[in-house]
């Protein structure tokens, strides 16, 4: 019953999940649901899909008043719908569906059309009606359920019922319950006013049964517009939003699957396809962040899938990647080229079935593409290598940021399941594990293509940039602490003959990379160099996870000193960005930061990897690790191209000890350090528009530290 339910009295984007903290929930216990919205779109039904299943076994009815836009797709449904309801739709239709998952229905018969032909669902379209008599567009947006002992929930906002206004965008609505004495009058205010517009007793509006509005010629296609905006919903952005695991698609056809029209590979992703496919589906592309390798790899599974539909096979394609986010950005993609993805994260009870219908899809013959998109955790996991057992034996894996999966517990999962193998990473290797290497080198394939940075910039795939190293002295305190600690490291290296990092000698090293990292001029440094920039947008700032001293017993994380450096001193608009935003949050602050409206973004190693944001001007690394991989990710996160973008910043800041502070018997271990450091800065430097005179403002370290042949 609904009254089982805890429910708010407010569901707000900024802090609630309005589909699976509201919406399922409701729709599972409810046995009629009437819903009057300006814009519906039918993706509202996939991302419902686990409440709607009970609803529909449970005999539930829906209503539905909109206004008269409608996609082609949508449009095209309806009218079938319609069609079928009028001619009577066989029993053995309607017993598949209940009998079936929602999944399978969906595949078969077009979930839209399919409840309508049943009398699921009723559709009305609703018109304003100006003075002068004119059409207007009907907005008003709320609904009701009722379960079957007559107890209603009520519920008005800015929610349509459209992916963008279920999960893309912010909303917020506003729940009423029919068995809370204080909420009866709304409750009942609100089913009246439905109960009106569907008899058209609405002043000021025109209601229309479907058919007479299609025969009147009333419904208006959406059209999609340029920026992504879409006709029918003025006041509301529409975005293409993120599936939920386990989600039901559009209605599609199982081989729909191609390139996009507006989709033209370049000749280096081209180049790359045909290595990979020449070496019989295996391999490694060793691109450059920002080169487009998803695109590349997606392009390379039509291809594939292209080349076995001519002989009969069907191709089943897991991707696995390391983050949410990341299996979000490469659904949206994946979309792009007609592929109706399962997002498999989070609780497996959410994608298990859908990902076993579709196994046996293939398996079958059923259908002969099938698109599977998971964490590397979820991949990892016992619920995903169950269902992996029984893969058909022409299966794809996609491997992003492939050197993830070099852990003992990821190369579990690398079985033999996986006919084709493909694997993604500007940097293979794994830093400090050959073990984990060699095993994804053996597995995925070697190196099959190569597109580095200096080619990716010369390509123009990739935008030029400027590089300015910024030199930061240790503190007097900090100095201390720091040469007692090298003094340790210097003794433990000469004792340690194999040379190896780890024990005492790998704490000692943390412990001075820590106060590196947290070396209190680097915010006095920064301030100085972002003061004559304070105006501009698009600035990403990369912490350290440590802590910066405020005093003899106070400290506070680097990432809230700069956001407070920044914010407060400068009077910038700034965000920090970490993994204690929620997932919603974290899309707002990108889409904000995109658009300019928040001048930068303060993180510790979010952005590191697959974070798409290329309006990105200028970078400012104020802690990195001597791992190669994250600096080249940061690198190339902010030479993604962009319209209007001609070129980006680099700004680097690297502490050293002040000049001649350094004892001479640490000498040769602190030249160690500096010499990783330069290398790495020598990297930046090489390829940057202004790259001798980033070298030659570092000449007197280079210099003090006998260290002139780098660069």
């Amino acid at each position: 019953m609904l009254r089982d339910l805890e429910l708010k009295r407010k569901y707000r984007s900024s802090s609630d999940d309005f589909v699976r903290d509201f919406f399922v929930p409701c729709l599972r216990k409810a046995k009629r649901y009437h819903r009057a919205v300006g814009y519906y779109s039918s993706a509202s039904l996939s991302m419902a899909a686990d409440g709607l299943f009970e609803f529909i076994k449970g005999g539930g009815a829906m209503k539905l008043v909109a206004s008269p836009e409608l996609s082609e797709k949508d449009l095209a449904a309806i009218v079938k719908g319609y069609e079928q309801k009028d001619v009577a739709v066989t029993k053995t239709i309607t017993s598949q569906l209940l009998a079936d998952s929602a999944v399978s229905a969906a595949w078969r018969l077009g979930l839209l059309g399919q409840l309508i032909s049943q009398g699921r669902l009723e559709i009305k379209l609703a018109v304003l009606k100006r003075a002068d008599g004119t059409a207007g567009i009907y907005h008003e947006k709320f609904g009701v359920f009722e379960d079957e002992v007559g107890d209603c929930v009520t519920f008005f906002g800015s929610s349509n019922e459209s992916k963008g206004g279920l999960r893309s965008n912010f909303e917020s609505v506003v729940v009423f319950r029919s068995w809370f004495e204080s909420d009866a009058d709304d409750v009942e205010a609100i089913q009246s006013d439905f109960d009106a517009l569907w008899e058209n007793r609405t002043p000021n509006l025109e209601v229309f049964d479907f058919p007479e509005a299609a025969t009147e010629a009333l419904v208006r296609l959406v059209v999609p517009r340029q920026g992504g905006k879409v006709q029918g919903e003025p006041t509301t952005e529409l975005q293409v939003a993120d599936q939920t695991p386990g989600e039901v698609g559009e209605p599609r056809a199982l081989s729909g699957v191609q390139m996009p029209a507006e989709f033209e590979p370049r000749p280096y992703q081209q180049d790359a396809i045909v290595s990979w496919l020449r070496n019989d589906g295996h391999g490694t592309l060793e691109m450059a962040t920002g080169t487009g390798k998803t695109y590349t790899a997606l392009a390379a599974a039509v291809r594939l899938h292209e080349h076995l539909k001519a002989t009969g096979k069907p191709l089943f394609c897991v991707v696995a990647c390391p983050y949410q986010h990341l299996v979000r950005q490469w659904a949206d993609a994946a979309r792009e080229f007609g592929i109706d993805p399962v997002l498999c994260y989070l609780s497996a009870d959410q994608w298990r079935d859908r990902l076993t219908e579709e196994v046996h899809a293939v398996r079958v013959g059923a259908a002969d593409f099938a698109f599977a998109i998971a964490t590397n955790s979820t991949f990892t996991g016992k619920a995903f290598a169950e269902t992996a057992a029984e893969f058909p034996r022409q299966s794809l894996l996609i491997a992003d940021e492939a050197h993830n999966l070099g852990t003992a517990k990821a190369r579990a999962a690398l079985t033999e399941s996986y006919r084709y193998r493909l694997a993604l990473s500007a940097t293979p290797e794994r830093a400090y594990d050959d073990e984990g290497t060699n095993f994804l080198s053996a597995y995925f394939g070697e190196t099959v293509f190569s597109f580095g940075l200096a080619e990716a910039i010369e390509a123009g795939a990739l935008t030029p940039y400027e590089y300015f190293p910024h030199v930061v002295y240790l503190e007097d305190e900090e100095l201390d602490q720091y040469l007692h600690l090298t003094a340790k490291i210097a003794r433990l290296s000469f004792a340690n003959e194999d040379q190896q990092v780890e024990g005492p000698l790998l704490m000692l090293l943390v412990q001075r990379a820590r106060i590196l990292a947290g070396a209190q001029g680097k915010l006095s440094a920064l301030a100085e160099v972002v003061r004559p920039i304070s105006d501009t947008t698009h600035n990403l700032f990369y912490c350290g996870d440590g802590t910066v001293d405020k005093g003899e017993t106070t400290a506070e994380k680097q990432l809230d000193a700069v956001v407070k450096v920044l914010g407060l001193q400068l009077g910038m608009r700034v965000q920090s960005y970490t993994h204690e935003n929620f997932a919603g949050e974290r899309d707002l602050l990108r889409e904000r930061f995109a658009r300019g409206d928040l001048q930068g973004l303060v993180a510790i190693r979010c952005l590191d990897e697959g974070i798409d944001i290329p309006e990105t001007r200028r970078a400012f690394i104020l802690a990195s690790s001597t791992n190669p991989r994250q600096f080249v990710q940061r690198r190339g996160r902010v030479l993604r191209r962009a319209p209007g973008k001609e070129s980006a910043a680099i700004h680097d800041f690297l502490v050293l000890p002040p000049p001649d502070t350094v004892p001479p018997g640490l000498w040769q271990t602190e030249r160690r350090l500096v010499e990783r450091e330069l290398n790495r800065i020598g990297l930046f430097a090489k390829l940057a528009l202004n790259g001798v005179q980033a070298l030659r403002s570092l000449a007197d370290v280079r210099e003090r530290y006998e260290l002139l042949h780098i660069g």
